[in-house]
């Protein structure tokens, strides 16, 4: 996440975790990059059948703030979501 110093704007990543369905979204930005990105995430959540187990948020002194969000997948079956 060191990228995002060099960066304007949001730097995202994303890690699997071995054995299971879950996926790991660590998102960082700096202070006043990001002013509607993170409006639409929830909204990107339920298109993709996603739900947060976890979040958390850090907000450092050089004024970068790291969002990890752990999720993971719902399976639709015949307009259900199971």
């Amino acid at each position: 996440m060191w990228n995002v110093l060099e960066r304007h704007g949001p730097v995202i990543e994303l890690f699997e975790v071995e054995g299971t369905r879950e996926r790991r979204v660590v998102i960082g930005y700096k202070m006043g990059t990001t002013q509607h990105f993170f409006s639409a995430l929830s909204d990107l959540y339920h298109f993709y059948s996603l739900y947060s187990a976890r979040k958390y948020v850090e907000q450092f002194s050089n004024g970068v703030t790291i969002i990890c969000e752990s999720s993971h997948f719902r399976i639709r079956l015949k307009g259900f979501i199971n």
